[in-house]
């Protein structure tokens, strides 16, 4: 067979045509686009997300009316929430699950009749998927690392019943296990030495390990509708050694004898900088981030897409809201989201956060897309990538 090179053909033989039949039956193909879903399947074209910041940070007013009564409201949602996230598609609630925090994941299941005050971290699951459901975006639940087979099957049961059957449920095992500063890092590395897991990296084998267990239990709970579950595996975004070692763990047969896989890799490819030139420059960078773990991603055999990203220029300290406020921010964004389609990564592209001082698309919920620069920016990148949701 003969294949051409930029300049040139060349011959494959016998052998090398299997090789290359090897490879196109292991690359990751775009899904389809189900009838009756509200969006598109992650892994295929290019469109957004975005994560909430923890709401105890950002403060009960960034996304409820003031005075709800929990109990009692059916709709306790500021009007201007709803209409700023009409361009996503996707939703993570990373932090309103708590999921980098010590502790149990009992409250999460706390349902809105049993609480009439404001909703603290981490937010009532229940209201995660209303929210959800109300604006029609597919709802992506990280799960806490403390949670256990029970939980698993509590929570399927739960998400099954009550969010619409046309939005999918993207799932995944706690955040970022790499981070060696975490909770959820040193209770995986010790879990692994627990469970006799064999790994140079006992907290990604770990996360494999809990991930297909969690994978499989909703699969089940979703039983005829595995077409509306998306399964997350994440890992880095500056380092495939996470994702290398994941790759080596869901091939273990003693962490996941059941060959389990993730629907999707998902990584974080921020760019950093303390002015709009340095961000500028760190595009490249992240690029380069990106391919690395597209390859990786293709060990798996799947797509690679992100569960953060974003400019990251926190090292400013308090003079970072007056860099998310700069014009120049707008440009940027469109090229650093077009580096990064370029790159590889395929939808979504998960933004952290849509509101919240220096990270945030916008400071507060409802500000004007004058004042907020690099949501103008992603709005005119999806303009040109997923134009139905910016009409």
């Amino acid at each position: 067979m003969r294949h051409r090179t930029s300049s040139s053909w060349f011959v494959v033989g016998a052998a090398g045509l299997l090789s290359l039949m090897a490879c196109a039956a292991d690359a990751p193909k775009a899904p389809a686009w189900v009838a009756g879903m509200k969006n598109p399947p992650p892994g295929g074209a290019s469109f957004a997300g975005a994560n909430f910041w923890n709401i105890d940070w950002q403060g009960q007013q960034d996304y409820f009316r003031r005075d709800v009564d929990f109990s009692r409201e059916t709709n306790p949602w500021l009007p201007e929430l709803l209409a700023d996230v009409r361009p996503y598609r996707v939703l993570r609630f990373m932090d309103w699950n708590d999921a980098n925090a010590a502790q149990t994941i009992q409250a999460h299941f706390e349902t809105r009749k049993s609480k009439t005050a404001a909703q603290n971290q981490p937010v009532a699951l229940e209201w995660q998927i209303d929210l959800c459901n109300r604006t029609d975006k597919d709802c992506w639940i990280t799960v806490h690392h403390t949670s256990t087979a029970a939980d698993w099957r509590q929570m399927a049961e739960l998400v099954k019943a009550s969010l619409k059957p046309s939005l999918r449920l993207y799932l995944e095992w706690s955040n970022e296990v790499w981070n060696g500063g975490a909770p959820q890092h040193a209770f995986a590395e010790n879990a692994a030495k627990e469970q006799g897991l064999r790994s140079e990296n006992p907290a990604a084998a770990y996360q494999v390990h809990a991930s297909v267990r969690m994978f499989e239990e909703f699969a089940r709970a979703f039983a005829g509708q595995q077409h509306r579950l998306v399964k997350v595996l994440a890992g880095q975004g500056a380092w495939t050694g996470p994702c290398e070692a994941q790759a080596d763990a869901l091939a273990d047969g003693a962490i996941n004898p059941q060959r389990t896989l993730p629907d999707v890799y998902a990584i974080a490819p921020y760019i950093s900088g303390k002015s709009v030139d340095e961000l500028r420059k760190s595009i490249a960078e992240a690029r380069k981030w990106t391919e690395s773990h597209v390859k990786c991603a293709g060990r798996i055999g799947v797509p690679l897409i992100s569960y953060e990203g974003g400019s990251d220029s926190f090292a400013l300290a308090g003079k970072c809201k007056d860099l998310q406020h700069e014009a120049g921010m707008r440009q940027l964004y469109i090229e650093y989201l077009e580096s990064q389609a370029a790159a590889g990564l395929r939808g979504p592209f998960m933004q952290y956060t849509h509101s919240g001082q220096c990270w945030g698309l916008k400071e507060k919920t409802g500000d004007p897309p004058e004042s907020s620069p690099k949501y103008q920016g992603l709005m005119e990148w999806l303009r040109r990538v997923d134009p139905p949701q910016v009409q």
